[in-house]
């Protein structure tokens, strides 16, 4: 949904989240240092938190569906994003599910990082070919990149989803 605020409303795009990601990753910090930043610290220690420590302690309700309900509006929340609520909101239900359905928090972790590294990647890689300019890779054509990389990735999450739920 990021992207297609970005293309519908480009002024969305200097929010101070936003702008802030993209500065970082347009940085002299380096890709892989950028990596583990924005896309290995994240998946360990937000996949400890919310799926680890709270979520254990919802192992009480005994309806799945209400807690992967909570921990998606509790992640979305912990994103602290307006911008991002929905993104993150639905990204920690999905993961919750997974969680809560096989009680696998590698899983949950390794999807985690995949979206977060995807995402740090296109940032990243857009900053560079912008000439390491946060304000230029925040353009309506690099989300329309984004938004294109992100259908693939939607049309392939299902098959990915079955796939982690079969291990």
């Amino acid at each position: 949904s990021i992207a297609i605020v970005g293309i519908l409303i480009p002024s969305s795009l200097e929010a101070g989240d936003v702008q802030a990601i993209n500065e970082f990753n347009s940085g002299s910090s380096g890709y892989l240092l950028t990596i583990f930043a924005m896309a290995v610290t994240p998946a360990i220690c937000e996949e400890a938190i919310q799926r680890g420590a709270i979520i254990a302690n919802f192992r009480t309700i005994k309806k799945d569906w209400i807690i992967v309900l909570i921990m998606g509006l509790f992640f979305g929340i912990f994103h602290m994003s307006v911008l991002r609520f929905i993104n993150t909101a639905i990204m920690g239900a999905c993961l919750s599910y997974i969680v809560v359905k096989k009680n696998n928090m590698v899983l949950s972790s390794l999807m985690h990082f995949l979206i977060n590294f995807v995402a740090t990647s296109l940032s990243y890689f857009a900053s560079v070919n912008s000439g390491n300019s946060a304000a230029a890779a925040l353009t309506a054509d690099t989300m329309k990149v984004a938004l294109g990389t992100y259908l693939l990735m939607g049309f392939a999450a299902p098959f990915f989803i079955v796939i982690g739920l079969m291990l």
